[in-house]
Formats: structure tokens, C-alpha cells, sequence
């Protein structure tokens, strides 16, 4: 995997205004939660959104930042990030370069497996619409916790539309990072 974190920190990926960024530039502050969405108008997509924006007081008290990688065009990013995700940070990747270095399916046939019956009713729960199409209908997510250089903490493949790490699961990840275990290993002051 450190391999394939070095390939994708050298990806040059569009901001919401146009200008090309690589990856790594992303994280290079410090540990981060990196989601990468199916498109930016997908249902679950949306749903996961706005669970992981509620839960960003969590990821940031964990000492995490959120980044989201969409497909579409730089306009369909700045939406996103204006209406769903305006705390995180939020890039596209019209290419897909970042999604095939990552390992993340295309694939119709995958997109209807476990998890779209639950993901469809936590989006409905959660009154969550989908915003139409906006980038690869076929294209699944895959979400990467990582820490400067490049060290990975969790890496999670999406086998199907709905399937996410959880939020436990990412926080839970921000918790192994260099800084946390070497504060673990510190003896308290009094």
C-alpha cells in the first residue's frame, strides 16, 4: 500500500476554482480522512456526506482533516462543497487517475450489492436526495486515512453503492497516528 500512497500523493487533482493541487499537497498538514466519492450528485454519496460533516468535530478532535474527491467538473465541486461539505475540503478528478491508483471498482454490476437497501434507507432517514448525475454512474468510492509522509492508517475499497467505513471506524484510525502513539507513550504531567 506504501507504494500506491506514493503513486497517488504525486496525482494532480482540480480544486473547486480550477487549479491543479497533487494529493499528497492534501494531506501534507497532517493526518487526514480521504473519502472518494461514487459522483458528486450520488444518493449515498450525499448520505455518507452528511454523516461524516456532522461527525467533523470528531475527526477533528482526533486531530483528522476531511477531504472529498469527486469526478465531475470543477463547477459540480464548488456546489458540492458550497452546499454539502463547506468545512472539508474538497477536490475533483474528472480522470478518475486517483480512483484507478487506489484500486476503487467501476463497475455496473457491483454497484447493486450489499448495502444499497440500507444506504437507500439512512439517505431517506436522513431526508437526503439525490442531486442527478454528476460525474461516473459506474465509478465506487473508497476512502483512505493517511498521515504525512504517506503512512497509512486505514484503507477501505467500496464493494457496492452504501458501503462505507464508519465514522467509529475513521476516528478509530486518526488514533494510531504517529503523534497519538507517541503521546500514548508520554508520561502525564502534573
Amino acid at each position: 500500500m506504501r507504494s500506491t500512497v506514493t503513486t497517488l500523493g504525486e496525482i494532480e487533482v482540480l480544486r473547486p476554482n480550477g487549479e491543479r493541487v497533487k494529493l499528497s499537497n492534501l494531506w501534507s498538514g497532517g493526518p487526514t480522512v480521504v473519502i472518494w466519492l461514487r459522483h458528486f450528485g450520488c444518493l449515498y454519496c450525499l448520505e455518507q456526506t452528511s454523516v461524516l460533516m456532522e461527525a467533523l468535530p470528531r475527526i477533528r478532535s482526533a486531530g483528522g482533516e476531511l477531504l472529498f474527491i469527486g469526478n465531475g467538473n470543477a463547477a459540480q465541486a464548488l456546489h458540492f462543497q458550497q452546499m454539502k461539505a463547506l468545512e472539508a475540503i474538497v477536490v475533483t478528478d474528472p480522470e478518475r487517475t486517483s480512483y484507478r491508483a487506489m484500486g476503487a471498482r467501476r463497475s455496473p454490476f457491483r454497484a447493486l450489492g450489499k448495502g444499497v437497501l440500507a444506504g437507500l434507507w439512512n439517505a431517506r432517514r436522513r431526508n437526503v436526495r439525490s442531486e442527478g448525475l454528476q460525474g461516473d454512474a459506474i465509478q465506487l468510492g473508497a476512502a483512505l486515512v493517511v498521515e504525512p509522509p504517506g503512512r497509512v492508517l486505514l484503507s477501505h475499497i467500496n464493494s457496492s453503492l452504501g458501503d462505507h467505513p464508519t465514522v467509529d471506524a475513521l476516528v478509530e484510525a486518526l488514533g494510531r497516528t504517529t503523534a497519538a502513539a507517541t503521546s500514548a507513550k508520554s508520561p502525564a504531567t502534573v
